[in-house]
């Protein structure tokens, strides 16, 4: 298990005692309390900056920049309740050793301890961490190095067996991390703090019949420079929401330069006061004025951090989001669907997930997700819209049998600590009219819990 990367702000091993961890490539940067600068450094969620986060927020509300930390202090926090307080011939005097923050002097809470611990389970499986480096974390706080190996070794501990720091130095480097590729593989999973930026973010978009996946692009600095659409780069435009779209086509042998405009509109951003943080919906608009190639294409959008999601087998209880609702039904006709007061609702008993909202254009819609397939509810009338015939119920996602209907409906949760706090949902659903003629409907949603 190679690993490299020194994560920062720890415990400084330069400054203690009894062994030789300064200078070394395993060494954790940071300060020790009492020093100079007044306190140990603690973990702090990554950002960018003003600059940065003010130009992307001009395209998306989500956080520009996440960490994976409440499922790290969930995680450690689990491993350690087998942990009852360490050997008990603990000889390091802990009126030495106070942990406390640099913002206001208070000690730690129970989650930034969390996070601390969770950096040193990392340094010890650093490749550069040398036994010595291990036996002065030992003589500096012997207490904490066995609370990192207990989150390591799943509260075996095999390596605290009341031998010397020698003997728990030389068993952890020669032993046990040669033998237990498992765990190192469960806490690199779960346990091993990591940050992530939109370029993450997985996006799936209603294009065409199919579903389709795009990314944000950003640069160095985290800002958001471009998207990656239909396999391409295209530039974002100054500091906007508009992206450029140059496309070269070739009809008949001749080659026709094509330039329209691809506009990332977000409605996550009108979501509550501040917007939804961990994910994002709305429509990418797709359009061109230029003579022989005017067209405008419409395709909702949903997506978010897989960092931030949760499987609804993990959700507790029964949870109601509300949102709105962006998208089009086009046909006959053509229209734009909106709808500021849509619902999604994930009922625990059942499993089932429903989304329901009122156009003022086009049919009130409700859709019904079990575990016997998807239906696809119509009342009222089609006011502007194309009318559609009674879906069938219970669709599975995908082409019926004889081809008329196409149905899918995918939704996502995001929040922490397995408490959802939003969640998108991107449907389609296309009906044969004629032969090969098709009704299609494309919507996305987004909402925050209530």
């Amino acid at each position: 298990m190679k690993k490299i990367a020194i994560l920062t702000s720890l415990l400084a091993l330069t400054a203690c005692g009894g062994g030789s961890g300064g200078g070394g490539s395993g060494t954790i940067d940071g300060i020790l309390p009492g020093g100079d600068t007044g306190g140990t450094l603690i973990w702090q969620e990554p950002t960018v900056s003003p600059e940065t986060a003010n130009s992307n927020k001009l395209v998306t509300s989500m956080n520009s920049r996440i960490s994976n930390s409440a499922k790290v202090i969930s995680y450690v926090e689990k491993q350690l309740e087998t942990f009852e307080g360490g050997p008990s011939d603990q000889k390091v005097s802990r009126a030495a050793f106070e942990w406390f923050a640099p913002s206001d002097g208070n000690k730690l809470s129970k989650e930034e301890q969390a996070l601390e611990i969770a950096k040193l389970s990392d340094w010890l499986l650093m490749d550069g961490t040398t036994q010595e480096d291990i036996i002065a974390a030992f003589n500096h706080d012997k207490q904490k190095l066995h609370q990192a190996m207990h989150v390591l070794d799943k509260g075996l501990n095999s390596c605290f067996n009341g031998g010397s720091a020698a003997q728990t130095a030389a068993c952890f480097k020669e032993t046990w991390v040669k033998n237990n590729d498992d765990a190192i593989k469960d806490f690199e999973d779960n346990g091993q703090l990591k940050t992530f930026d939109l370029s993450n973010v997985d996006f799936k978009m209603v294009d065409g019949d199919t579903t389709e996946t795009f990314a944000i692009v950003v640069d160095e600095n985290g800002k958001i420079s471009g998207l990656k659409f239909r396999g391409k780069d295209r530039t974002r435009i100054d500091d906007t929401n508009d992206f450029e779209f140059v496309e070269m086509l070739g009809p008949d042998g001749q080659k026709e330069l094509i330039n329209a405009l691809l506009t990332y509109e977000s409605h996550g951003k009108n979501i509550g006061t501040d917007g939804l943080k961990y994910a994002d919906f709305g429509l990418l608009r797709l359009n061109s004025t230029q003579p022989g190639f005017e067209f405008e294409e419409l395709m909702p959008y949903a997506g978010g951090y897989e960092a931030k999601r949760i499987n609804k087998s993990d959700i507790d209880e029964t949870v109601v989001f509300n949102g709105h609702i962006i998208g089009q039904v086009f046909g006959e006709q053509k229209v734009e669907l909106s709808d500021k007061n849509a619902q999604f609702v994930f009922d625990k008993a059942s499993g089932s997930e429903t989304l329901s909202a009122s156009f003022d254009n086009w049919y009130d819609v409700n859709i019904v997700k079990n575990d016997n397939g998807i239906t696809f509810g119509l009342s009222g009338d089609a006011k502007d819209g194309p009318t559609l015939s009674a879906p069938s119920a219970n669709l599975q996602s995908g082409t019926t049998p004889d081809g008329n209907e196409i149905i899918g409906f995918d939704t996502a949760y995001y929040g922490d600590n397995k408490k959802p706090s939003e969640a998108t949902a991107l449907f389609q659903y296309s009906q044969e009219q004629s032969a090969g003629n098709y009704t299609h409907v494309h919507i996305g949603f987004g909402g925050r819990a209530e």
